[in-house]
């Protein structure tokens, strides 16, 4: 997932990239359960972004993945002003659903990108990888992202969807949970 910003600067010269006003990203591994529309998503079109909430926000909102002070040498927390006071009041976006306005999607994406470039180059990774680039740059364009609620990223990891669905939540898009032993990923690190 670490190259997946640079993966996506691949498709700015597409010509459906180039006759759209907005860009979604979705992971492979979501299945939609209902009929949803763009205003579902955009809402009003007024904001420039759009990203879904990690179910682990939701039910603990003291929970978050944020790279924080003292915790990194990753430019997640350097292109930030955030403290870990300031980042308590702050909803964590899971990476897995995500977008925007087609220009702005261009900027962030290419800052995501040259970001992680120059971790790369240091032999840093962000503890979430591509993720925990995507949330610094949320956080610097807060006022301006529309968040989703988790239900638009519904786990099928018993932890999470159980505790969903009894306090009243029902999945729009399903988020397929996958073995590790055969899909593995990143499981977080100290840089």
């Amino acid at each position: 997932t670490l190259m997946r910003f640079n993966f996506i600067k691949t498709i700015f010269d597409h010509e459906n990239f180039l006759n759209s006003n907005f860009f979604l990203y979705l992971d492979a591994d979501l299945i939609v359960q209902k009929k949803i529309t763009l205003k579902d998503i955009f809402g009003d079109f007024d904001k420039d972004f759009v990203g879904v909430q990690h179910p682990g926000n939701f039910l603990n909102p003291a929970w978050n993945s944020f790279v924080k002070e003292g915790m990194s040498s990753s430019n997640v927390f350097i292109n930030t002003r955030e403290t870990n006071d300031s980042l308590n009041n702050k909803i964590y976006h899971q990476g897995c659903l995500w977008g925007g306005k087609k220009n702005k999607i261009i900027e962030m994406v290419n800052e995501c990108n040259d970001s992680i470039m120059a971790d790369f180059e240091k032999s840093i990774i962000a503890d979430w990888h591509d993720e925990s680039h995507m949330n610094c740059y949320f956080l610097k364009n807060y006022h301006n992202l529309r968040t989703l609620s988790c239900e638009f990223a519904f786990p099928t990891e018993s932890s999470f969807y159980d505790r969903m669905l009894n306090i009243g939540l029902t999945p729009n898009i399903i988020h397929i949970d996958k073995a590790h032993e055969e899909y593995p990923r990143f499981k977080g690190g100290s840089e």
